[in-house]
């Protein structure tokens, strides 16, 4: 999949991964941030961007530690991206006693550290919305400079604004074929629950 810049009336944000974090790294907190990727429409290419960014960012901030989280219960993608053989998932890092985060993994490259969504999480749906900002976000905005999460399905379900309302920026994906229309109300939902929009990325396929 080839990415390429959004168009106006929207910010413009670059497709390409490594363009990406350079262009986002004036927009995010310098000490703990935690940035959320949703997609709009189909084929929009969310979690693409949302692991491809993870990877440029461990590389543009050098000794900074970057989480990536895989918040797409019903349809997870980031432990099999990294050939991961991951046993605990998110549902166990929501769930956890005692503050324990033993289902992050850490991954063969430098300061980028993975929790992952297994198959059987999508059955503790409801105890994973309930504990995402505490105590589960709590508690790694402590341990990781730059939290990417890639978030539920679309952008405009009720699953995605729980996640939102945690966020300090969120960034949509959509494929060029998506109505306008439908990046406004994911945006106006985005703002609905007090985060901000930090732009847009257009996905189409090769």
């Amino acid at each position: 999949m080839n990415n390429e810049e959004i168009k106006k009336p929207h910010q413009r944000l670059h497709g390409d991964a490594a363009r990406l974090a350079v262009q986002l790294r004036s927009m995010l907190d310098t000490s703990h941030t935690v940035l959320l990727v949703g997609g709009v429409g189909k084929n929009h290419g969310a979690g693409e961007v949302a692991t491809r960014l993870s990877l440029s960012m461990v590389s543009l901030y050098g000794d900074r530690k970057v989480l990536l989280v895989d918040a797409n219960i019903k349809s997870p993608m980031v432990n099999d991206y990294f050939g991961l053989n991951a046993t605990k998932g998110l549902a166990h890092g929501v769930m956890a006693d005692g503050g324990r985060l033993d289902g992050i993994d850490k991954t063969t490259i430098p300061n980028l550290s993975i929790l992952p969504a297994l198959p059987e999480d999508k059955e503790h749906a409801r105890e994973i919305l309930s504990g995402v900002g505490t105590p589960l976000l709590s508690r790694l905005r402590s341990l990781f400079q730059l939290i990417i999460i890639n978030g539920p399905e679309q952008a405009g379900s009720f699953e995605f604004s729980v996640w939102a309302a945690h966020a300090d920026q969120v960034i949509l994906a959509a494929n060029e074929g998506v109505h306008k229309s439908e990046i406004v109300e994911a945006q106006k939902s985005i703002k609905g629950v007090g985060s901000e929009l930090a732009g847009v990325v257009i996905t189409h396929d090769a």
